[in-house]
Order: C-alpha cells, then structure tokens, then sequence
C-alpha cells in the first residue's frame, strides 16, 4: 500500500484526503469554512510532494536504465568494455594497496570473421551470446565474484583479484575448452 500511496495519485489523493478530514474534523473550535482551507492547502502541499516523489522515481528509473545501458554489453549481457576499465582500475588500485595478487583473463575468439563471412552477421551475434551466457554461467559456478566483460567484437575479458596465473590456470583452461 506503501508503494501505491507515494506513486499512484489516486492512492495519494485519497489517502491524504482520509489524514486531513481525521484531523481538522477533530478540531472542535475551527468552523466548517476553515476547516475546509486547511484540507484544501493540506491537498495542495501533498499534490506537489506526490509530484516531487514521482519526479524522482522517474528520474531514479531513468539513471538505472541508463547505467544499465552503459554498464552492461546489449547483445551479450556482459559487462561492457566501461564497466571493465572502471571495475579493472578500482582492483588494481586495490590490489596495490593490499599488495595482493591480480590477474587477468583475456579472450578472442579465433577466426570469428569467418563465422560471419559464412554464415551472417546474425548467425555471428547468436554465437557470441551463447559463448557469453555459457562462459557467464560457467565463471559463475567457480566463484560468484567472477564477473564476464566484453571488451572488442569478439574479445572477452575476467578480473580476478587475490589470484596470481597459476592459481588460475586450470579455470582459464576450462575456460578455452567451455
């Protein structure tokens, strides 16, 4: 009810006009005519709250759509090549800070253009986001903090913080065989 009260004006309007008639038809020594200018400036004053929450959950929606858009590949879902700089950079300054391991797992599907030049472009974009979805799934079955980037056409890129190569060498391996 919460939710329908802060962004559904009907909701809002009832409800407001439920508080007010509660309160100032309890005020004995207040006539009827003002009584009835309170309820109305108490009506105004919630309409431009009412406005000011729906104003800012739009524009709240709007930023997460937009963040979305910027932080996450459309065709494959992985996290996009901004998202990878700015995940990259805040590990790495982390990394030095906690003298700790970093590693970094970069992909390229090998003679991807043929598979473009044979089959099409549609054919190309259907095998990238079943490469993707099962990469994702399959990083995210070894460590839930693993994170799939998409960093060119067809290169593909894993942060792994705390790990040096060698710890992460049989997953880059599973990896290149998935």
């Amino acid at each position: 009810f919460r939710e329908q009260v802060h962004y559904e004006w009907w909701a809002n309007s009832a409800f407001a006009l439920l508080l007010c008639c509660m309160y100032w038809f309890r005020m004995g020594d207040t006539t009827l005519g003002l009584q009835f200018r309170y309820e109305v400036l108490f009506l105004i004053m919630n309409g431009y709250a009412f406005m000011t929450w729906t104003h800012d959950r739009r524009e709240a929606q709007a930023k997460a759509e937009l963040a979305a858009q910027v932080n996450y590949d459309t065709l494959t879902n992985a996290g996009s090549l901004a998202m990878f700089r700015a995940d990259a950079h805040a590990a790495f300054v982390d990394a030095q800070r906690q003298h700790c391991d970093m590693t970094v797992l970069t992909m390229d599907v090998d003679s991807f253009k043929n598979v473009n030049d044979t089959f099409g472009h549609s054919a190309g974009d259907a095998a990238l986001i079943h490469m993707a979805a099962l990469l994702e799934d399959f990083l995210q079955d070894v460590d839930a903090n693993y994170r799939l980037y998409r960093t060119g056409g067809e290169e593909f890129a894993v942060l792994l913080p705390g790990q040096n190569t060698e710890q992460f060498m049989p997953t880059a391996q599973q990896c290149i065989e998935t």
